[in-house]
C-alpha cells in the first residue's frame, strides 16, 4: 500500500526551463542564444555538486559580453525563487497534506537549491527533502534514493515516486518503489493518486 509521496521538483513542482528562464533574465531577444549557453554551460556539474557554484558563476561570465553581466548576477541569484509552479500541483500538494499524506522531495538540483527549499511555500510541510547537489550523488544512481529511504526509515513497497524523466522512474522500480513518469497532466495525476491513496 502506498503511504509515502516523494516528488521530483523540476518540470513536476516547478517548470525549470532554461529558455523559459533565459527570456525572464535577458530581455534582449538577439542576446538569449549566448546567454542561455553561458548561463547553462554545465549545469548538470552543480546538480551533481561537482562544481563550487562561485566558480561555475566566473566561468559562465567569461562565456558572455560583459554587458550581460548584471542579468546574469540577477539569474545565478534569483533563480531559484523565480521558477513558477507547474498549474494545478501547489493545489494537489496542499490537498495532500491536508490528508496528511507524508510528502518528500528527491531531486536533482545545485547545492543553492538546496539552500533556499524553506523559502519555497509549497515545500513548508514536507516531511522530508533530499537533493542531489549536497550528496554528490544524482538520479538515476541507486544511491540516491537509497539515502532517501534509510534516511526517513521509509519502505521502498509503501512509496511512489514522481518525477517526469522515464530513467529515473526505471531507477527507482529498480529501488523497489513504485513510479508515476508525469506528463505535465496534474489532473491525470490526481486521479490517479486519490483512490491509492484513499483520499
Amino acid at each position: 500500500m502506498i503511504r509515502n509521496i516523494i516528488f521530483d521538483f523540476g518540470n513536476v513542482i516547478g517548470r525549470f526551463d532554461e529558455a523559459e528562464l533565459t527570456a525572464r533574465f535577458c530581455p534582449e531577444e538577439s542576446e538569449r542564444t549566448v546567454f542561455q549557453q553561458a548561463v547553462f554551460h554545465d549545469w548538470a556539474s552543480l546538480d551533481a555538486g561537482k562544481t563550487d557554484y562561485e566558480a561555475y558563476i566566473a566561468r559562465a561570465m567569461e562565456q558572455m559580453p560583459t554587458h550581460l553581466h548584471r542579468q546574469a548576477q540577477a539569474l545565478f541569484r534569483d533563480w531559484c525563487s523565480s521558477l513558477p509552479y507547474v498549474e494545478g500541483m501547489p493545489e494537489l500538494i496542499a490537498q495532500l497534506k491536508a490528508a496528511q499524506i507524508p510528502l518528500y522531495l528527491l531531486s536533482n538540483a545545485p547545492v543553492c537549491f538546496a539552500e533556499q527549499l524553506e523559502l519555497l511555500d509549497v515545500m513548508r510541510g514536507f516531511s522530508g527533502a533530499v537533493v542531489s547537489g549536497p550528496l554528490q550523488m544524482v538520479k538515476p544512481e541507486p544511491g540516491i534514493y537509497e539515502y532517501l529511504l534509510a534516511r526517513y526509515h521509509l519502505p521502498a513497497s509503501e512509496c511512489l515516486f514522481i518525477d517526469d524523466r522515464a530513467e529515473n522512474i526505471e531507477a527507482a522500480l529498480r529501488c523497489g518503489l513504485e513510479g508515476y513518469l508525469f506528463d505535465g497532466d496534474v489532473a491525470r495525476l490526481r486521479a490517479f493518486l486519490i483512490p491509492r491513496l484513499g483520499i
